[in-house]
């Protein structure tokens, strides 16, 4: 009875939660007028293109004339960092195995840097059969000091391959038909030098389709668009899952030098060619391509923990507004506990508010539950996917506040950004222990 009493007296004024809860009503409002500003990407020949919403300044321009639209029939060059990822390449493969043959819809060539998997990815790679295809192999001494792996990966992959673009994909992804073509029709037809776009997200298991719509929803809800399209704003957002860049723009700022460190290198690229003035654009792909990021919550809390992990370590403002928002999404199960500890009207008060705050957060969950081709019944069960991501997130939180690092793929990385480091544009070979064979 004394805890009773006492949690009662915690909780006699419920104005903040209230508060809170309204904030991430507003903050999930946002999130999805934030995405739906993005443009949708039509396939090559889909006839209308969205309206341009390219970032421009004025460092690009004074850059050799690196800037300008891609010429019809530009190649391009496919690269796929990969670490232990033969669970999840075969359907890139067969994918790219498609559109290999066709000159209007394929790419010049492509490389898959195995890094230092153990699971025989690279071998896998081998026996795709998939034209213009070669296998790098790094070992573990061949991930310079300071860099992560992926951005080695990457860096390497790079200079491996010959296309006039480089299109770099995650492991998970599954490319549609139209995929690469509709991307590069994008860039040509609004000039832009680097292009990424959101997938369509896979979501098959129980946790997936808790977890994966909700945490997009609250990484959109501290995204601004129009800081994005202002020139004089540093804000800019990538998806490492599928980026498009020109190799003059690439081979210009470094590579991923100046983002080797970055475990959001994609988020970190993105800002280091707006910071420079080359026009980039993020839009929505999800007719195009598909992908499925992790198949279990022990693989989807290592994922999030890393790019809250990275959140926060570099943009805490950021990282403090997504997390008031996610708290204030989750005010439904606090509302409603606070109810059963009250009495009379105030309990009464208190259920009402639960229930608005379940049912208001139900409804704005609806549209990524669309998005993410998942049951409208599982937008009720969002305070259990409020409260495992704020399990994630204050996980992240300590570990960022203590430096104590995060682990991705094997490794422990500390340092997590090269924000603000003078801009460096090295020539990096490929190292000597790299073992290069044509699939």
């Amino acid at each position: 009875m004394n805890v009773l009493r006492l949690l009662r007296r915690i909780f006699a004024d419920p104005t903040l939660p209230v508060v809170l809860a309204a904030y991430g009503a507003w903050g999930a409002w946002r999130a999805t007028r934030s995405y739906r500003s993005l443009p949708i990407v039509p396939a090559a020949d889909g006839g209308h293109v969205a309206p341009l919403t390219a970032q421009q300044g004025g460092e690009g321009r004074r850059n050799g004339g690196l800037k300008g639209a891609a010429a019809p029939g530009a190649t391009v060059s496919v690269v796929i960092p990969a670490r232990d990822e033969a669970h999840n390449l075969g359907n890139l493969l067969s994918s790219l195995r498609v559109i290999a043959g066709d000159p209007e819809r394929g790419f010049l060539d492509a490389v898959v840097v195995d890094d230092a998997s153990t699971d025989g990815t690279g071998d896998l790679a081998r026996r795709a059969q998939v034209p213009s295809l070669s296998v790098v192999r790094l070992e573990e001494a061949d991930k310079p000091g300071g860099w992560v792996g992926k951005t080695n990966a990457c860096q390497v992959g790079a200079a491996a391959t010959a296309g006039e673009w480089l299109l770099f994909l995650d492991a998970d992804v599954t490319l549609g038909p139209e995929a690469i073509a509709g991307a590069l029709a994008f860039a040509h037809a609004h000039r832009l030098d680097a292009f990424s776009m959101f997938l369509r997200q896979r979501c098959e298991t129980l946790w997936e389709r808790l977890l994966l719509p909700y945490a997009f929803q609250q990484f959109f809800a501290g995204v601004d668009p129009r800081r994005m399209r202002d020139p004089l704003s540093d804000e800019a957002v990538f998806n490492g899952q599928f980026i498009l860049i020109r190799r003059a723009v690439y081979d210009a700022i470094g590579g991923h030098y100046l983002v080797r460190a970055d475990v959001a290198e994609d988020v970190a690229i993105a800002r280091v060619l707006k910071a420079r003035g080359y026009r980039i654009d993020v839009g929505r792909g999800e007719a195009l391509a598909d992908v499925r990021m992790y198949r279990s919550f022990a693989s989807i809390r290592r994922g999030f923990g890393k790019n809250a992990y990275a959140i926060l370590a570099d943009e805490p403002v950021r990282g403090i507004q997504v997390a008031a928002a996610s708290t204030g999404a989750g005010m439904t199960l606090p509302l409603l506990g606070m109810a059963a500890l009250a009495s009379g009207r105030t309990r009464t008060a208190l259920a009402l508010a639960g229930a608005v705050s379940w049912a208001t957060q139900a409804v704005l969950m609806r549209p990524w539950l669309r998005a993410f081709v998942v049951p409208n019944g599982d937008a009720f069960l969002h305070p259990v996917s409020a409260l495992a991501f704020q399990v994630i997130g204050m996980e992240s939180m300590v570990r960022s506040v203590g430096r104590l690092g995060v682990s991705w793929k094997g490794r422990r990385y500390i340092e997590v950004s090269t924000r603000g480091e003078t801009p460096l544009h090295p020539q990096i070979p490929l190292p000597s222990s790299i073992h290069r064979r044509d699939g």
